[in-house]
């Protein structure tokens, strides 16, 4: 399997990847051609404006494929362990396979009325939930490095992700995200308990995250690119 992986990559001068864990993949198959060039994401497309923060009751935010990568039962399962103390929504964006179990999973945990499936928005509506919401979450069991975190880290929204693929390449816990074991939903509850009752580390969090995502902004990768390009 390693050798037919090498011989069909071997042949290349150059090889993109966007996240380091595809880089190591690539140097422990023995082939020294990778560069690494993350995901680009349009930063202007989701500024915050004046007033557009929710108040009230916290919301999280995931948005994404509704599959067994993702680990949205063990979100669900957060909800459960939370429900009662706070007030709180969890707003899961996307559609899928896993869409109908998910539903019935919030069902039988009793926390339906939390969660609010969407399906999948345009690309407008998207947005509106971007610059809307409090906090995202992607409590996936697998990645590379996603584009909507870099999507949220744009807006400005405190991230709790789990500690998974590419993600740690990037976000740091403590400085622009909380992170989290997969497969955890005690932890995942106490990281969203945390924020949701520590204003001020939610303002850190949001700062700093703003701050990433104009690092990983169409522009700064199309320069990548452009020199890449030029040296094939």
């Amino acid at each position: 399997m390693a050798e037919n992986f090498f011989l069909r990559y071997s042949g290349f001068k150059k090889i993109i990847v966007v996240d380091k864990n595809g880089l190591e993949i690539l140097e422990k198959a023995g082939i020294k051609k990778g560069i690494y060039v993350p995901n680009g994401v349009d930063i202007h497309k989701f500024e915050r404006k004046p007033g557009e923060k929710s108040d009230g009751k916290t919301s999280f935010l995931f948005a994404g494929r509704l599959e067994k990568q993702k680990g949205l039962e063990y979100l669900i399962q957060a909800a459960k362990f939370l429900k009662g103390k706070n007030d709180f929504e969890i707003i899961i964006v996307g559609d899928g396979e896993e869409a109908e179990n998910l539903k019935k999973t919030a069902t039988e945990f009793g926390v339906d009325y939390i969660i609010k499936f969407t399906g999948k928005l345009s690309e407008h509506s998207l947005i509106e939930q971007y610059t809307g919401c409090d906090i995202f979450v992607l409590p996936s069991l697998w990645e590379g490095l996603p584009l909507t975190l870099l999507e949220a880290a744009a807006a400005g929204l405190p991230i709790i992700a789990t500690d998974v693929g590419g993600i740690s390449s990037v976000f740091t816990h403590g400085e622009n995200a909380l992170l989290v074991k997969a497969r955890n939903s005690r932890e995942l509850a106490g990281k969203m308990q945390e924020l949701m009752s520590d204003k001020e580390l939610q303002k850190t969090l949001s700062t700093s995250a703003r701050k990433l995502a104009e690092k990983y902004s169409w522009e700064n990768s199309a320069k990548q690119l452009e020199n890449i390009y030029k040296d094939v």
